[in-house]
């Protein structure tokens, strides 16, 4: 993790008083003589100032403070604050003072620690977009939050082995039909050399448990959920596994894989825009694509097709364009489609007459994109909308389509 560093986060302020504020919960007096013809770069110079003028003491304490709202203040989790604001009650006038995403988690911080604490459990699942994707049963998302006891009882023991004895504490949370669950537990003992403080002596003996973390995702709407652990496939199927039977009531882990048809881009009147159902989607275009030919996967021979970006064209118009100049357009159903990239344009849900762009690759069995993000969990919706996206499939029968196919061709 890199190490923090005040001046690029003072940069980040645009409000200075609410430093000030920030400081007065230290119990410390700074004033910063700023006027409306202030230069920013001075400010920003009396932002670094006073922290450099702190005791060794309060400059420890206020940098490891600062490191972790500095880390916080990103754009999705101030996307989150609406409806965290509305759940708490909170007016948004609060906010009037705030000019940048570091203002908003600042202010947060000095006046409401609950809503702050619950930006720091939600930060963790949004840091890191390494999530194994599963298909999951549609319930009632409270009685899904009511199973996490069930679901807590049933992680102790598993993670209860010959070497390590630990407690599981699950933690959820709804926000927005999303339920985030939170599971930590004590890891395996490491041996951690510490230097003794009186002697002086290195203790290559001592041992320390680190805290790990399982993080589940329930989306009941787009009837799927997410996990996120550093552990390998097997402990990852069993997780899953446990989480679908206890928490969503479901048949479990089933080892099956998604499926992904990039066949239905051979039909020139393939269009997304058509299948936009309640989805803002302005216009979209195919950006790349890899086609393969040859038969055999040993000596399947693969081209790279990369379209120009271009703001006029849009659709599979580019791509057809291309496809014409290299002379391939008639021969494109004797290839075989590998991945496409494509680029989604959404018309942006908090500011008028924005848009959002949302860039993604396919391929056979997997996709880019995370449905715990909103604009990427639109993109999905597109696939599955239009066809593209297949679901999830058993294994055998993918690869029997797959070699149906191949005799079709």
């Amino acid at each position: 993790m890199a190490s923090f560093s005040p001046k690029k986060y003072f940069k980040k302020i645009g409000t200075p008083s609410l430093i000030t504020k920030y400081y007065n919960t230290h119990g410390l007096e700074v004033l910063f003589p700023i006027s409306e013809g202030t230069p920013r770069k001075q400010i920003i110079d009396m932002l670094i100032e006073s922290h450099k003028n702190l005791s060794p003491e309060k400059k420890i304490l206020i940098s490891q403070e600062l490191a972790v709202l500095d880390t916080v203040s990103n754009k999705q989790t101030v996307l989150l604050l609406p409806s965290i604001f509305k759940e708490h009650r909170v007016a948004r006038n609060e906010e009037i003072e705030c000019q940048t995403d570091a203002d908003k988690i600042l202010h947060i911080y000095i006046y409401h620690d609950d809503i702050f604490k619950e930006i720091l459990f939600l930060n963790d699942f949004y840091k890191n977009r390494s999530y194994m994707i599963y298909e999951a049963p549609e319930i009632d998302i409270k009685a899904a939050e009511y199973n996490l006891t069930e679901l807590s009882k049933e992680l102790t023991r598993i993670l209860n082995t010959e070497e390590r004895v630990t407690d599981c504490d699950v933690t959820g949370k709804i926000l927005n039909n999303i339920l985030y669950v939170s599971a930590v537990f004590d890891g395996l003992p490491e041996i951690i050399p510490i230097r003794n403080n009186e002697t002086g002596e290195l203790d290559r003996s001592n041992t320390r448990r680190k805290v790990e973390q399982i993080r589940f995702v329930y989306l009941p709407q787009d009837k799927e959920v997410l996990l996120a652990y550093k552990g390998n496939k097997e402990e990852k199927n069993i997780l899953l596994d446990t989480f679908l039977r206890i928490v969503c009531k479901g048949n479990g882990f089933e080892d099956k894989i998604e499926s992904f048809d990039l066949e239905k881009i051979k039909n020139k009147n393939f269009d997304f825009l058509t299948n936009k159902k309640n989805i803002p989607l302005l216009t979209w275009k195919i950006k790349a694509l890899t086609l393969s030919f040859g038969g055999d996967e040993k000596f399947k021979k693969k081209l790279r097709i990369t379209l120009p970006s271009s703001v006029h064209s849009h659709g599979l118009t580019p791509l057809y364009e291309a496809l014409e100049e290299i002379k391939l357009s008639s021969d494109l159903e004797s290839f075989e489609i590998e991945n496409v990239s494509f680029m989604f344009s959404f018309t942006d849900k908090t500011t008028p007459d924005a848009t959002i762009s949302t860039a993604c690759t396919v391929s056979l069995l997997k996709s880019s994109l995370c449905p715990l993000f909103e604009y990427e969990r639109l993109a999905r919706s597109l696939l599955k909308q239009s066809g593209i996206d297949e679901g999830f499939v058993e294994q055998a029968v993918k690869e029997k389509d797959e070699v149906t196919k191949k005799w079709e061709i």
